[in-house]
């Protein structure tokens, strides 16, 4: 009997009682890197990995996310990459020519999507959930976002 308890308590110990999908998170401040749309293509030709944001300078709910992230970003080390669609120097119809083929759900700004391995993964829907950092937060853990290196 005294074999089998320390079995379990053995067992135990190696596989831990932590949950599998805990990661060791980094808490120092974040950034938004503007990138252009050239530059996001070229990120998911080469698949990689990351979440970004598509905005516009006049936009009230852009603004909203940036005074939201931004705070949010002070304690998460997130990289969020943006695109800026009205710096871009194509019609509004040409850059939704290059989104929608990668981003079918995008229709608004702000549009936040996650890209794994050079694909939509994820469309973060703002409209539906909220704009604030719980939301966000909760995003950022399910991606591991800011995971420590």
């Amino acid at each position: 009997m005294k074999k089998l308890i320390l079995g379990v308590f053995c067992i135990c110990m190696l596989v831990g009682c932590g949950s599998k999908d805990a990661y060791e998170r980094n808490e120092s401040a974040g950034k938004i890197v503007t990138i252009t749309l050239d530059e996001m293509q070229e990120k998911l030709s080469n698949k990689e990995t990351f979440p970004i944001v598509f905005t516009t300078s006049y936009c009230g709910y852009c603004s909203e996310f940036h005074e939201v992230f931004e705070e949010y970003i002070k304690t998460h080390h997130v990289v969020m990459y943006e695109v800026v669609l009205d710096m871009e120097d194509r019609s509004e119809q040409e850059n939704l020519d290059i989104i929608l083929p990668h981003f079918p759900q995008f229709y608004s700004t702000p549009g936040v999507f996650f890209v794994k391995d050079g694909k939509n993964e994820e469309y973060l829907d703002f409209a539906s959930l909220g704009m604030n950092e719980e939301v966000i937060d909760e995003w950022v853990q399910k991606h591991q976002l800011d995971r420590k290196k």
